[in-house]
């Protein structure tokens, strides 16, 4: 968590301040003092401005803060963030409805800021998260209850008892919401708590009827129990029906297979040496083949060798020769 320091303000012009400067804001414990009227809670309401922006309207007595003045506020704070230096010229112009417009600029280490800017710097603090510095004047402390716990709040603060990583905002909402949730879960465990002396009260004057639940409970026991063994022979039963079930579609699956069996076409006894005898047709089929194959060859080449002598090939056509004719050709 960043650590923020304020260690001046230097020409103040807010409320009744005109030019005031105040320094020395950088020790660890620092306590601004003076009689009724004097600004206190002024430079308080100047602090929370430049941290957190203009939070009042005008119908929230902003004008008080004029001063007499144009309407234009201001002030120069000086601290720190960590390391880095913080510069910020915290300026103000009241308007007639509506907040105060935000007129911030300045400078975090090297970095150039307006009000939005700065508001990132420093983790997204708002004037609303200056509502416990308000609880402090007193007036609206008892607004929430919290009057007899103050004392031990400031102390936790103090004492760094408390987180610094929450947003104080959140945190008080927090609370308000579990202090809530505690006082309805003890209002529910007071009503349960009535119920059952109720409950107790009326067993105790009626004897009989707890007579009558514990037989109850026990017939129902009993019940139970028997539910139980009907339940297990309900799933032997179950697991029967199931195999009977598988054998009878079994039984059908077979019926129905014979019966397309018993359809089918008595094989002629001509079929059946025809398959005896399938190798024999096979290599006959193969010869047959071969043979064309070699007709094929020599036509070829009969064709050609007449060709090559000048013979017309289909004046042989149709002739039958003679051994010695066939040798002449």
């Amino acid at each position: 968590m960043k650590r923020l320091n304020i260690s001046a303000v230097y020409n103040l012009r807010f409320g009744r301040h005109i030019d005031r400067t105040f320094e020395g804001f950088d020790a660890n414990l620092v306590v601004v003092h003076g009689p009724n009227e004097s600004g206190k809670s002024t430079l308080a309401e100047f602090l929370t401005w430049a941290i957190g922006g203009p939070w009042r309207a005008a119908a929230n007595n902003t004008e008080a803060f004029r001063g007499g003045g144009d309407g234009k506020l201001g002030g120069r704070l000086v601290g720190s963030l960590d390391a880095d230096t913080i510069e910020l010229q915290a300026n103000f112009e009241l308007l007639r409805a509506g907040t105060p417009r935000d007129k911030r600029s300045g400078y975090v280490g090297s970095t150039e800021v307006d009000g939005a800017a700065f508001a990132k710097f420093i983790g997204g603090i708002s004037a609303a998260d200056f509502e416990l510095m308000y609880r402090c004047y007193g007036a609206s402390l008892g607004d929430i209850g919290t009057g007899g716990s103050f004392e031990n709040l400031f102390a936790q603060f103090a004492m760094g008892g408390t987180s610094g990583v929450r947003n104080p905002r959140v945190a008080l909402e927090g609370l308000r919401k579990s202090s809530k949730s505690a006082e309805d879960a003890v209002k529910n465990e007071h009503k349960k708590i009535r119920e059952i002396d109720k409950e107790i009260k009326e067993a105790r004057s009626n004897p009989d009827v707890i007579e009558s639940l514990l037989t109850k409970r026990a017939e129902n026991q009993q019940r139970i129990s028997d539910l139980d063994d009907e339940l297990t022979e309900l799933g032997k039963v179950s697991n029967i029906l199931n195999r009977v079930i598988n054998g009878s579609d079994h039984r059908t699956n077979l019926e129905n297979a014979l019966a397309v069996l018993g359809d089918l076409p008595v094989v002629l006894p001509e079929w059946l040496a025809l398959v005896d005898n399938s190798a024999a047709i096979r290599d006959l089929v193969l010869r047959i083949g071969e043979s064309s194959l070699t007709v094929d060859k020599a036509q070829s080449i009969f064709v050609a060798a007449t060709a090559a002598i000048g013979m017309d090939s289909t004046r042989l056509e149709g002739l039958t020769l003679s051994a010695p004719e066939r040798v002449q050709i």
